[in-house]
């Protein structure tokens, strides 16, 4: 089960060198399967990494939050028991606009700077899903 960074560029319409510069920053892990070491040898990222690429994609050009912020935000992710942890609630001035509300919705606005986000990652997962699936990307 894994995939390659071509799968990951077709998907989120990202560069590559985009991606390796957001994971040499630290703001996204580097792939869980293997990292290229030398030429002709390539990265090989889980279904989990494709899943962190997307939501860290969406928060940073969607509701454009900044790349350590959408950092932070995936570390509050129960990654590991998406089943009985599905959505990740978030407080304070996060300063995003609108935004997929499947996936991340407004609630509870209490004034102009302070929000609560809610993250559904379950419904983003699934969306990443049906998503690779009309456009033929498949496990390796």
């Amino acid at each position: 089960m894994s995939y390659k960074l071509s799968d990951i560029t077709q998907l989120y319409g990202l560069r590559g060198d985009r991606l390796r510069q957001w994971q040499r920053r630290g703001w996204l892990d580097k792939p869980s399967i293997s990292v290229a070491k030398k030429p002709g040898e390539s990265n090989e990222y889980n279904f989990t990494d494709l899943c962190k690429i997307g939501l860290f994609t969406y928060l940073v050009e969607q509701l454009e939050l900044t790349r350590p912020r959408a950092s932070e935000i995936l570390g509050y992710v129960r990654w590991d028991n998406l089943d009985k942890n599905p959505i990740v609630y978030l407080r304070g001035g996060l300063g995003f606009k609108g935004g997929f509300s499947r996936i991340v919705s407004e609630a509870d606005r209490n004034d102009d700077s302070f929000f609560n986000l809610k993250i559904n990652v379950k419904s983003l997962v699934t969306f990443i899903e049906q998503t690779m699936s009309k456009m033929g990307i498949s496990e390796r």
